[in-house]
Order: C-alpha cells, then sequence, then structure tokens
C-alpha cells in the first residue's frame, strides 16, 4: 500500500519574458525535462515561479512525454507558450535543453490557480 503524502512547493525559475503569461493566466503548462528534481513533482503540489508569492500555481496534471516533439502534438501550444508558433516554441526548448537532457523524457505540468 502507497502512502501518500501532503502536498509539497517547488520553486521554479523561468526567463523573465515568460513570467507575465503565468501570471495572468494565459501560459498554463510548463516543459521541464525529466531530471530528478522535476520527477518528485505530484499533482496536486505547487509551484512558485521565480520566488514571487503572486506565481504559485497548483499542478493540476502531469503529462509525461519521450520527446518535445510528442509533447507539442499532445499539448496545445497556446497553453505552453501563447502567441508563439509551434516552430518557435521547439527551436526555444532545443536552446535550454541539449539533446542529453532531453533523452530523459519531457515533462508538461498543467498549471492551475491557488
Amino acid at each position: 500500500m502507497e502512502i501518500e503524502r501532503a502536498p509539497q512547493n517547488h520553486e521554479i525559475h523561468v526567463i523573465r519574458e515568460i513570467l507575465p503569461y503565468i501570471l495572468d493566466g494565459s501560459k498554463t503548462i510548463e516543459i521541464r525535462t525529466a531530471a530528478s528534481r522535476f520527477t518528485q513533482i505530484q499533482t496536486g503540489d505547487t509551484l512558485t515561479f521565480n520566488d514571487l508569492p503572486e506565481s504559485i500555481r497548483r499542478v493540476m496534471r502531469i503529462g509525461r512525454y519521450d520527446s518535445f516533439d510528442e509533447l507539442l502534438s499532445a499539448e496545445d501550444p497556446e497553453q505552453i507558450m501563447p502567441g508563439m508558433p509551434v516552430g518557435e516554441i521547439l527551436s526555444l526548448l532545443n536552446q535550454f535543453y541539449d539533446s542529453r537532457a532531453q533523452r530523459r523524457g519531457v515533462l508538461a505540468f498543467e498549471l492551475g490557480k491557488v
């Protein structure tokens, strides 16, 4: 029998240009590679972005994918980066994550208000 744990908060840092989309609620999916610190996040946990209390969001769902391509075909790109075409989102993700990091897999955290 698995014991449930109390929801936990996790600190996440994003580039300054992305933060307004999180704060206004238009960015509802946060993407990370499946590094060990991110695989610890569970549905029901909260994420705090850039140490700002007003940025706290609840993790509503976690999508797990083998690649950015798979993720972008399954998730709504408008929720990942509002107003940005899919090709540009893929290019941006490839700038942040090298191929080694991508081999771990990709996580999509669906965000909701607390």
